[in-house]
């Protein structure tokens, strides 16, 4: 401290290490600002796809069975349970009846849940009045969803009239099976 070139020398020593953390403070500020602002754009990422209805295992995934989003062919979710029908096996055999099930008249993302047992593959569908007159033919394919056989269709019913119908869906190839559905 008593010598001037001494002191010179040491405060330069001590404006080089205060310079040094300044700058070192700096660099540890844009570093915390940099991962501030990735943070921000991941979580406005994961906002989006929450939103747009994909979780983050759906990026990059067809979905299954796409739905129409303009107003004009909207489809209204619906849904038959034919797993609770069942029939009673040999001669004379009846089917125990269920509450008769509704579907309204529209278009449809129907799902079918068929009876147990039936399998996977290509099924159609068909409705007809009393007279026997079919009035609509679909064709899709089942899958095993959850442990259920699954069948999902995209039936339009909007031109049908009110009333009950004779349901029939099988397997391409197999026996019909029969039910009964509501149209309103």
């Amino acid at each position: 401290m008593e010598c001037s070139p001494c002191y010179e020398e040491l405060m330069e020593l001590t404006a080089a290490i205060q310079g040094a953390r300044v700058e070192a403070a700096a660099r540890r500020r844009r570093a915390l600002t940099f991962s501030f602002g990735v943070a921000a754009v991941l979580f406005a990422l994961g906002v989006y796809f929450v939103n747009q209805g994909a979780g983050p295992a759906a990026i990059g995934k067809k979905d299954s069975h796409p739905r129409e989003k303009s107003g004009a062919h909207r489809f209204e979710l619906a849904m038959l349970n034919l797993d609770s029908e069942t029939s009673l096996r040999g001669e004379g055999g009846e089917r125990r009846r269920t509450e008769l099930q509704r579907l309204p008249r529209n278009k449809l993302d129907l799902t079918v849940n068929l009876p147990r047992g039936l399998e996977e593959g290509m099924y159609e569908m068909e409705l007809s009045r009393g007279d026997g007159v079919v009035t609509l033919v679909v064709k899709g394919a089942a899958s095993l969803e959850d442990g259920l056989t699954v069948l999902h269709l995209q039936p339009d019913l909007s031109g049908l009239a009110a009333g009950q119908y004779h349901l029939r869906i099988r397997r391409e190839g197999s026996a019909w099976r029969d039910s009964d559905v509501l149209l309103f």
